[in-house]
């Protein structure tokens, strides 16, 4: 992992394992150093420790840690890093809707250590993507502005000239929707309960024309040289999701070129092209590099593991498959 910048991550959970297990396979990735819910240490540790992100693991919507988030963002100590929290769904879709909490990403649980490492580095990723773009913005509008002050000395005739005469600015008709005029005609000829009813069969059409469109179900390619595994995955995502299935990437890197997907679900140890060679066209094509890919393998040793996440994909998945596991790391990833 040639440049990869280590970056300091809090920790605070009271899920020992999974702290361990997060520091053990990520320490290609990170410095990781743990803090207790105690608002004092979380303030201490980050006056000392300086950390890039704070990663902390909620059980309940009213969790200590929750609450503490604001009063961080008003301490001394806080250095702008990202506060990420961990949790079940059912919580997670409390703390996005809830502006009581000062958090920045939300991950759902069940996720693996690996899997939230991914992405946390690719939240670090975004974030520095969103930097240049400002920078960039910043920049074109100084431009501007200097090229602003620039003609503006050159005197004001264009202006003069081009100045839209205030006879034709009064004269412009104020436009009016011809399904609005045949109400206000209908209207008037309508008597008091008419007039009512009629207003309410406006307030509904309006309310019909301004509902979202039913959202489409999200499309998933799952690429895998066992048919089994894919029959697998196909019946069980098939009633949340619209599921294309392939057993070879030479076949799926040609249908990503003309088809749209939402996640692309590739096996890593495949025959003939290998899960690697495809995840690298994929990221090499202008049309499919910004779809999340998700690895399934079956590899378990760390050696591996490591092997696969220096690809940095989206997030990987371990065979047999954990199904809570499948449908959670799906959730967080489209």
């Amino acid at each position: 992992m040639e440049n990869q910048k280590t970056y300091k991550i809090l920790l605070n959970g009271r899920n020992g394992a999974f702290v361990n297990d997060f520091i053990q396979y990520t320490e290609s990735y990170f410095k990781c150093l743990s803090t207790s819910d105690c608002p004092q240490d979380v303030m201490n540790h980050f006056e000392l420790f300086r950390p890039d992100a704070y990663v902390c693991f909620a059980e309940t919507e009213n969790s200590k840690v929750l609450f503490q988030t604001n009063d961080l963002r008003e301490s001394p100590f806080w250095n702008d890093a990202p506060i990420i929290v961990i949790c079940d769904e059912s919580i997670a879709t409390k703390i996005e809707y809830s502006a009581r909490y000062a958090v920045d990403m939300v991950v759902k649980r069940p996720i693996s250590a690996g899997n939230l490492a991914l992405k946390i580095i690719r939240h670090f990723e975004e974030l520095k993507e969103q930097e240049k773009l400002q920078q960039a913005e910043e920049a074109a509008a100084a431009a501007e502005t200097s090229a602003d002050s620039t003609g503006e000395t050159q005197g004001t005739s264009e202006t003069e000239n081009t100045a839209v005469p205030e006879e034709i600015a009064k004269s412009t008709p104020e436009e009016v929707s011809e399904s609005e005029r045949d109400a206000a005609n209908a209207l008037k000829s309508a008597d008091v309960m008419d007039k009512d009813e009629l207003l309410k069969q406006i307030d509904a059409l309006r309310a019909e024309m301004d509902a979202p469109p039913p959202q489409a179900k999200k499309h998933i390619l799952v690429i895998d040289d066992d048919r089994t595994v894919l029959k697998m995955l196909k019946t069980a995502l098939s009633d949340k999701y619209d599921v294309t299935t392939m057993v070879n990437g030479i076949m799926a890197v040609k249908f990503l070129e003309s088809k749209k997907v939402d996640l692309v679900i590739l096996d890593y140890e495949m025959p003939v092209e290998t899960g690697a060679s495809v995840f690298r066209k994929i990221k090499a094509s202008e049309k499919a590099k910004n779809i999340p890919v998700c690895f399934l393998t079956g590899i378990s040793d760390r050696e591996k593991i490591m092997e696969v996440m220096s690809l940095k994909p989206h997030g990987y998945l371990l065979k047999p498959i954990d199904m809570d596991m499948l449908f959670s790391t799906i959730s967080n990833l489209i």
